[in-house]
């Protein structure tokens, strides 16, 4: 039996999920596999380890595990938890990774710290009767303004700052923080499906669903307008020009693809979480 490691995409300088409940404290080991098995059918318990069965016609697993982390705990990325190990034998047609019971708790914590900071900040923000534009844009400046661009910071600093709980704690971020952030916060606000206004005290509210899009140095947000049509939200880049422009805020995809942006954003080779 032979004994590797995967190494996962890190952005340095996005699945359409819906938000999670809000935890009064972390998961437990058993809920944590338990939502990464809702997740993905292949995930399964052995012991207090997740483990996660990927054959081998499979090429691209890193992509796989991210898929799979980032539905279950959406305000994480993989690197924050270090390496994800998996097994094969000579005769196996299947790898078998594992996230150990240490990582599965710093899942957890991550999760459950956005979780209520993006409650928090949404009830402070968003009143009942708040419409979708305000809180789309009221979110996006609410973080340009109060998170810096984290300038500088080492490569292992990067590594922790794969999801919002960098953001959230250090009160800095890059891409891949701010992506994380402003999709907890805007899919942590309740819609009535009758107004579409904001309801906090409607019984099964409507959430806006936002995606996250990377390339191999960038990463950003999606949301679909009402009409069916993508728009784009890039608060990394915003915060590094103007934390009060709306420059890269509701960007179309013509956007992106022409003139000085286009190399920089690589859409057409881009990635979307779902």
């Amino acid at each position: 039996m032979r004994k590797h490691f995967v190494a996962f995409m890190m952005v340095a300088t996005v699945t359409i999920t819906t938000a999670l409940p809000v935890y009064a404290v972390p998961m437990t080991n058993a809920e944590a596999i338990a939502a990464l098995h809702q997740a993905d059918g292949r995930v399964y318990k052995n012991g207090d380890t997740a483990n996660i069965t990927v054959d081998l016609a499979v090429t691209d697993w890193s992509q796989t595990i991210t898929e799979i982390l980032n539905k279950a705990f959406p305000a994480c990325g993989q690197p924050e938890i270090g390496p994800v190990y998996y097994e094969y034998d000579d005769v196996s047609s299947v790898r078998d990774f594992t996230i150990s019971a240490a990582q599965l708790a710093t899942l957890a914590e991550h999760q459950d710290v956005t979780n209520q900071w993006a409650d928090s900040i949404a009830r402070a923000l968003f009143p009942s009767g708040t419409d979708r534009n305000t809180v789309l844009q009221t979110a996006y400046l609410h973080i340009a303004r109060n998170y810096p661009y984290a300038n500088g910071i080492s490569a292992a600093e990067v590594k922790k700052a794969q999801g919002a709980y960098y953001m959230i704690t250090t009160g800095k971020a890059i891409c891949a923080s701010y992506t994380k952030g402003y999709r907890a916060l805007i899919e942590a606000v309740p819609f009535d499906p009758a107004t579409g206004l904001v309801n906090w005290e409607c019984a099964v509210p409507a959430r806006i669903k936002v995606a996250i899009v990377y390339n191999d140095g960038h990463e950003w947000n999606a949301i679909q307008d009402p009409d069916g049509s993508w728009y784009h939200y890039d608060l990394a880049t915003a915060t590094l020009r103007d934390a009060e422009s709306l420059q890269f805020f509701h960007m179309p995809v013509s956007k992106l693809t022409n003139g000085k942006y286009a190399s920089f954003y690589d859409y057409y080779h881009a990635v979307w979480c779902y």
